[in-house]
């Protein structure tokens, strides 16, 4: 047994160094890191910041955050507590764009929100890139 498993462990090995060296070398989370430590030097608690849920979990969880003001993207137009906070994308102070927000689906209050304000901040860049709006 122990001769079979010799045999498993350099190839599993060599399949995670490979895919995990490019982690391992690049800092993907120094994007959302900086658009958190924005928001937390530059907003009021009463402010409402639209945002995904990586933000969304580090803004409430992390910085204290209160829920009733930090709204995960997927609520709007789904949830009645949030639809009472955001009857229209006035009611949005900040928007965290990401490329998980970029790619999903979203009410017409958001496309509105994006198309009625323009980027205040943003860092990284393709995929990666965050804009707070």
């Amino acid at each position: 047994m122990a001769l079979g498993m010799g045999f498993v462990t350099p190839n599993i090995y060599d399949e995670w160094w490979h895919r995990d060296r490019t982690y391992m070398r690049h800092d993907f989370d120094a994007p959302y890191r900086s658009a958190e430590t924005w928001l937390a030097a530059n907003t009021d608690p009463r402010d409402v910041i639209v945002t995904d849920n990586v933000v969304w979990t580090d803004l409430v969880h992390s910085l204290g955050r209160p829920q009733e003001t930090t709204v995960w993207f997927t609520k709007v137009g789904v949830d009645p507590g949030v639809d009472a906070t955001i009857t229209s994308w006035r009611d949005i102070d900040y928007f965290v764009v990401s490329d998980i927000i970029a790619i999903g689906d979203m009410p017409a209050i958001l496309h509105e929100a994006i198309d009625n304000s323009t980027p205040v901040q943003s860092w990284g860049s393709g995929w990666q890139r965050i804009e707070i709006r």
